[in-house]
């Protein structure tokens, strides 16, 4: 019983630790008593950035004719397309999703 007793204390001292912030802060307390953030007019810091697919497989695709990486070279020119994909998705303000 001590431990529940201990533990509503607790609480409520918290409450009114969170009370006390709130005036010094400016926000208002919910109903339920925690503290409500304070509102701005700020604009959000983060513009959203549209999201581009680049698929993998096509790049493959488009770089070699097998279903396998057998030279250096393939391996190189795949690469490099690849890179060539996502700078691009990059440089025109997207973030890439990797397919």
């Amino acid at each position: 019983m001590q431990e529940l007793n201990k533990a509503i204390e607790q609480e409520e001292d918290k409450r009114k630790a969170a009370a006390k912030q709130v005036e010094v802060e400016g926000a208002k307390p919910t109903q339920s008593g925690d503290p409500e953030p304070a509102k701005t007019d700020a604009k959000p810091l983060v513009k959203s950035k549209p999201i581009q697919d680049v698929s993998v497989s096509q790049v493959f695709d488009s770089v070699l004719s097998g279903a396998y990486i057998e030279t250096a070279e393939q391996a190189n020119a795949f690469i490099e397309e690849l890179k060539a994909k996502l700078e691009t998705a990059v440089k025109d303000g997207a973030r890439v999703r990797i397919r």
